[in-house]
Order: C-alpha cells, then sequence, then structure tokens
C-alpha cells in the first residue's frame, strides 16, 4: 500500500516562523488559530506580500517538525511505501525550494530516500492508495482515501464522511495500525475459509 503524505504543516510546522517573521514585519499579532481559511491572504494586513516569507533563502530549513512525526514517519515507512508529496513555490526569488525541502527531510526524516519526495503542484495526480495533508483542495481529486490533517484553516469544512481526520500524529498511526490488523485479518481469514 501506498501512502503520499504532505510536507508544509503537516510533516512540518511552516505556519510558526511564517507568522513570526509577518508579526514582526507587520507588528500585526495573527495566530495560527485565527486563520480559518486556506486564503491566508483573508487575514493579513499585507495581501499577497504574505506569501514574501516563501522566497527568503532558508524560510523552509528553519521549520520545525511536528510533534511525534519522525517517529511515525519511520514507523510507517518500514511497514508501506511511503511518500512525501510537496508543492514549491515558482516565483523565482527563492530558487533553492527544492534544495532547501530536500535538506530539511535528510536532517529530519534521514530515513526517508529522496527518491520517496516527490514535488507537484497538482496533488491529484499522485496514485496512492492514501494520502495526508492539511489543505482539502489537495484531497478532493485524489482517487484514495483521504486524510485530513487538522488545522484551523480545515475545520469549517464539514468532511466527515468524506475523509477522514486526524488531529496529529499519534492519530496516525492508530489509524494506519488499525488498516494493518484489518489487512491482516482478511488475509487470515482468506487463507483459513476452506474451499468448497
Amino acid at each position: 500500500m501506498k501512502i503520499a503524505i504532505d510536507l508544509d504543516n503537516t510533516i512540518n510546522d511552516l505556519m510558526t516562523p511564517w507568522l513570526a517573521w509577518y508579526d514582526e514585519k507587520y507588528d500585526d499579532g495573527l495566530s495560527i488559530d485565527d486563520i480559518t481559511d486556506w486564503d491566508i491572504t483573508r487575514f493579513v494586513n499585507c495581501g499577497d506580500e504574505i506569501y514574501d516569507f516563501l522566497s527568503i533563502p532558508g524560510s523552509f530549513l528553519n521549520t520545525l517538525i511536528q510533534p511525534g512525526a519522525a517517529s511515525v514517519m519511520e514507523w510507517l515507512n518500514d511497514r508501506f511505501d511511503t511518500y512525501i508529496v510537496t508543492a514549491c513555490t515558482f516565483n523565482g526569488k527563492n530558487g533553492r525550494v527544492f534544495e532547501e525541502k530536500s535538506t530539511w527531510i535528510q536532517n529530519h526524516l534521514p530515513f526517508i530516500n529522496l527518491r520517496q519526495v516527490i514535488f507537484a503542484h497538482d496533488k491529484s495526480v499522485i496514485d496512492a492508495d492514501y494520502m495526508i495533508d492539511d489543505g482539502l483542495h489537495n484531497l478532493r481529486n485524489f482517487r484514495g482515501t483521504g486524510i485530513v490533517f487538522d488545522r484551523p484553516w480545515n475545520r469549517k469544512t464539514l468532511i466527515y464522511r468524506i475523509y477522514r481526520r486526524v488531529y496529529n500524529w499519534l492519530d496516525i498511526k492508530w489509524y494506519f495500525d488499525r488498516v494493518i490488523n484489518e489487512r491482516l485479518s482478511i488475509e487470515w481469514t482468506t487463507k483459513s475459509t476452506p474451499d468448497v
């Protein structure tokens, strides 16, 4: 089974340094919980200039990893075909995004081979059984099972019948532990059923 996992704000915490940069520059006091929609420009005083942070060399290198992400990623990687799927900014200002994200992955998730990293702006082209992402737009056209990583910007959308919501990396481990157990149960039942 293949699992595709988003990098920014799912495995890493890009939003904390992003908002720290914004607050230092614009003295606004915006918090992560204030951002209740994917379009961050609706919540800032600078419009599209908020995306300037993504153009600063080192902006991706300096993100922290989400609590529990490293150990659960390693656990998943030992049991599934695991891929990191991440978009890249192509605005010409930070041409080092590929390198920075790759370096970040090597530093925080050394068990991930860079051949397991897919840079794709349109994640609907990804062929996997599961995708974990904080952006609902990335799951809408995904053909497998979509799993929403809970963030304030995806909470107001009712997703209960469409996607599973996870609140942290332990939830992810619990979910995929159940997937393994169900698969083993099906295999055991199939093998133990006598031929008619």
